[in-house]
């Protein structure tokens, strides 16, 4: 266990390793002469705008002999004798220009950080509140409304919290190996990503198995457990799995272990519960059967009876006619 610990915080620390950087190689021109003329039109004989002098930088596109200047929305040129062009490099974060990546690479990597008290109230808080809501809140509902509407319990078990943990936890696996193309997919996420790589299908496969599950639960609840209950069933369950995805998300991307351990326990916990339920099942067949192999018995000793007494009957009425 200490071992396994060890392991979860060095994997930990190598994700605040993680390059969010990127190097951008760019050419821009620098003025070379004592002056150079900005004119109006890639000509000697166009009217000159204004003037550069040397080492001043700018950028732009070539044509021909001379440089369209890019930093005015007007036209500019300056003759290329008068420019020397030079590569520069610098870098940015891979994320720059997009607000949504870059929120959500703040918040794993600047918020979610052994430093920082958000931290620690994430990773203490949203597992506790999640197993509450499941325990003390979600499933003895369920057990209510079915007792209610079906007699018993023996399918008051919701596995969509646990399969929504599940699935949290294979997405922050995927982002802990694949971190800048997993963001990437998760923000530009389409229908059908054909022509994609392979972390965008992967993504897109777990919303639709996600998306599938909710609608699913849904109708299921609607049509065992009415319009009002199925709909009370509905939201609770979504609060739960809101809860319980944090809550893996979280503690897998904290301890990559974790997650390991959550996906595999996760989908044997669903195995057993599919197995348990079927057991049920088979075990209330087997009462019918039997409560119908008992009337079938009483009846039979009644028949059983009902001709003993016909027979005595009639032997005495023939004694008593002789």
């Amino acid at each position: 266990m200490k071992k396994i610990f060890l392991l979860s915080i060095m994997i930990t620390l190598l994700a605040s390793c993680i390059e969010r950087e990127k190097t951008i190689t760019e050419t821009v021109y620098v003025v070379n002469s004592k002056t150079a003329n900005v004119r109006s039109e890639p000509s000697l004989k166009a009217g000159i705008i204004s003037k550069l002098h040397r080492n001043d930088t700018i950028r732009g596109e070539v044509q021909g002999k001379w440089l369209q200047i890019s930093d005015s929305a007007a036209a500019k040129f300056v003759f290329l004798s008068n420019l020397e062009a030079r590569q520069i490099h610098y870098r940015v974060n891979v994320f720059e220009g997009n607000k949504t990546q870059q929120a959500i690479d703040h918040f794993l990597l600047d918020v979610l950080t052994i430093k920082k008290a958000t931290f620690w109230i994430a990773l203490i808080g949203f597992p506790l509140l999640a197993f509450i809501l499941i325990v003390s809140v979600s499933f003895p509902f369920e057990k209510k409304i079915a007792i209610k509407h079906l007699g018993n319990d023996e399918s008051a078990v919701n596995l969509l919290p646990l399969l929504v943990g599940i699935m949290m936890a294979i997405v922050s696996v995927i982002m802990f190996f694949y971190y800048i193309p997993s963001i990437i997919a998760i923000t530009n996420i389409s229908f059908l990503p054909l022509g994609k790589g392979p972390i965008d299908w992967g993504i897109t496969i777990i919303a639709y198995l996600l998306a599938i599950s909710f609608i699913y639960n849904l109708i299921s609840g609607i049509v065992k457990y009415g319009f009002t209950d199925g709909i009370l069933r509905f939201v609770l369950v979504v609060i739960s799995s809101l809860t319980t995805a944090c809550a893996a998300f979280i503690l897998s991307w904290t301890f990559i272990v974790i997650a390991i351990l959550v996906i595999a326990l996760g989908l044997l916990a669903i195995i057993l519960g599919g197995m348990k339920s079927q057991g049920k099942k088979e075990e209330g067949k087997r009462d019918i059967y039997k409560e119908a192999a008992v009337r079938w018995e009483k009846q039979r000793n009644a028949e059983i009876k009902k001709n003993a007494e016909r027979e005595f009957f009639e032997r005495n009425q023939r004694k008593y006619r002789e």
